[in-house]
């Protein structure tokens, strides 16, 4: 016998003890969450309910997880059928044994070292009371979590939308009457806001309320669309846009500003309009050089200063002497001290701005 060999009572037992380990379950089994309940160390266990040989016994598991580190680690709640014991005893015997009319997760267990004691879930069958989802055409992939729905298609496009939990959740959660379990239903003012990635390599952000926010990757365009109105951002090289830069589509368009808003533009600025409306307090016109409403004084004060030639070839008085100057005066008086303002320079932004 090798020096390093060790005599073990664990590994060397009787006969006896040999036949009952020969007797305990090496098979796995499908079960159904019974009930959830958290030990005094704080950590999750279930009751699991095994249907077997005409007869239903609870066994005791822990949850296996992808990830079970200090730092790597992976934690979720499973769905029990039952909310307390109490509930057991109002179940009654209807549905036994057919897992169809329970609303707990469907579940496959193995116990470790064959005995019940040691139960662990392994992961997930598919629930007997659930239609398929899968078989909707260019489907490849379907989750649903606590209302939050995964999807992703056979050409790769990925989608995760927002449902809430749902709003009959205490006629899933109902003791089981024999009846089939309904579909869960979500709140249609908080549910159906998605994100996407398509197969184009575009993201959206939306809701079922015509609120889109749309990033096209080939085109290098930002659309962001809420009703009828619609704002584009892009570059004419790659969009099509007409201008580059910024485009708005609406039937109204409100800006508002509570201290001050500055235009700026490089080249062009073009405004055409059957009406146009400006209402402020002072306007000025034109650039540091050169303002529209000084250059209309400068020409009111040279013109009261041209004399005229008669007709017999002599100078007349300046219009200024004429006795309906002091209206022009004014006229120019009101211009100047009112709606005359200054010219103000507006700097480009930065182009890092997001």
């Amino acid at each position: 016998m090798s020096k390093y060999a060790t005599l073990n009572s664990d590994y060397f037992g009787s006969a006896k003890q040999n036949s009952l380990i020969k007797q305990r379950s090496t098979t796995l089994q499908i079960a159904i969450i019974r009930e959830m309940k958290v030990d005094v160390s704080g950590r999750t266990k279930y009751v699991v309910e095994v249907h077997g040989a005409g007869r239903a016994f609870g066994m005791e598991c822990v949850q296996l997880a992808k990830f079970s580190g200090i730092h790597n680690f992976e934690e979720f709640n499973l769905r029990p059928w039952l909310k307390s014991p109490a509930a057991a005893v109002a179940a009654g015997v209807k549905g036994a044994g057919d897992y169809s009319f329970r609303s707990g997760d469907v579940v496959l267990v193995a116990e470790l070292g064959g005995t019940s004691r040691e139960g662990v879930i392994i992961g997930g069958i598919s629930h007997p009371g659930r239609e398929p989802k899968i078989q909707e055409e260019g489907i490849a992939y379907m989750s649903c979590f606590q209302g939050l729905e995964t999807s992703i298609t056979e050409d790769g496009c990925y989608k995760v939308t927002y449902n809430g939990a749902p709003i009959n959740s205490a006629l899933l959660e109902a003791p089981p009457t024999g009846a089939s379990l309904p579909e869960p239903s979500y709140n249609p003012t908080t549910a159906g806001s998605y994100f996407l990635f398509d197969d184009k390599g575009s993201y959206t952000i939306a809701d079922d309320n015509g609120q889109i926010i749309k990033m096209k990757k080939q085109t290098g365009n930002i659309v962001i669309v809420s009703g009828d109105r619609r704002i584009e951002l892009g570059d004419a090289d790659s969009s099509g846009l007409n201008q580059e830069g910024l485009n708005l589509f609406s039937d109204y368009i409100y800006m508002t500003a509570d201290v001050e808003m500055n235009i700026y533009v490089d080249l062009n600025y073009n405004l055409t309009a059957d009406t146009i409306s400006i209402g402020a307090t002072q306007i000025a016109i034109g650039n540091s050089d050169w303002e529209l409403f000084d250059q209309i004084e400068q020409f009111i004060d040279i013109l009261a200063e041209v004399t005229l030639i008669d007709s017999q070839g002599g100078p007349t008085l300046p219009f200024m002497m004429s006795p309906e100057w002091s209206k022009i005066e004014e006229w120019k008086s009101k211009m100047c001290s009112g709606i005359k303002g200054e010219i103000t320079e507006v700097e480009p932004l930065s182009a890092s701005i997001i």
